[in-house]
């Protein structure tokens, strides 16, 4: 059986930490790994035996708490994707990360890859927003706080990998996503006055395209976020069970 900590605190106890490692460890190496679709169920296996912990992190492996997930920072410079604008999205909440289910994995054991497919349901964004420069064909210059709600989220992520010191080491990995409806709300703009409601309506007429703007930054902090999540639970892997699935 799955061994979940049934807790409300922040974060586990060093000892709750120190059995959930050991369990996570035994889990891997007792799974048989010895082509690329056993690999694939050892991947998701992995994948799933984290979800439970997500809400606490691990610190001994440097997982922060990925629900809800905090992102310092994500800047958008002008002319980076065409954007007439310049914003910065600070102090930034992401809820609902934990709640997913994965379509599918798929490896490259030879290539040391993997690609999956990941399902959201609902993502709920907070934090604060200062932006400046012509969005879509409007003129801003506010900051203040926002909001965002996505729902039916499909998240894809490319994950390559090298070989370092007998160890999986995740090299780079790669996100994009795709969404069935999203509302997004920017507090205060014009003091906000009714015109700076009417403009918030209209970004969201326009909200896929505002996401195509904004989502190369976000995509990039995710990244990051992943990599340093995914290093320590790769390097759990044994490399010769990952080698066992090259043919």
């Amino acid at each position: 059986a799955l061994l979940i900590i049934h807790s409300r605190a922040e974060r586990l106890t060093d000892k709750q930490e120190q059995d959930v490692i050991k369990y996570i460890e035994y889990e891997i190496n007792r799974f048989d790994v010895h082509d690329e679709n056993t690999l694939n169920k050892c991947l998701l296996h992995i994948s799933e035996l984290f979800k439970p912990y997500m809400k606490y992190g691990l610190k001994a492996w440097n997982v922060p708490v990925l629900d809800p997930l905090f992102l310092k920072t994500v800047k958008v410079p002008q002319n980076e994707n065409g954007n007439n604008f310049k914003a910065d999205f600070h102090s930034v909440w992401v809820y609902g990360l934990s709640d997913y289910t994965i379509d599918y994995i798929s490896s490259q054991p030879s290539k040391y890859s993997f690609d999956m497919k990941i399902k959201f349901p609902d993502l709920k964004m907070l934090g604060q927003y200062d932006i400046d420069g012509k969005v879509l064909i409007l003129e801003l210059k506010d900051q203040g706080p926002f909001t965002a709600n996505l729902t039916n989220v499909d998240a894809t992520v490319e994950n390559k990998f090298v070989v370092r010191n007998g160890h999986l080491v995740l090299s780079e990995s790669k996100t994009d996503f795709s969404f069935k409806h999203m509302k997004f709300y920017l507090e205060n703009l014009l003091k906000g006055s009714p015109v700076g409601e009417s403009i918030n309506e209209s970004l969201n007429k326009n909200v896929d395209d505002l996401m195509r703007e904004l989502k190369p930054a976000f995509a990039k902090e995710i990244n990051r976020i992943i990599v340093r999540t995914l290093n320590k639970s790769v390097e759990s892997l044994p490399l010769a069970k990952w080698q066992a699935a090259i043919r």
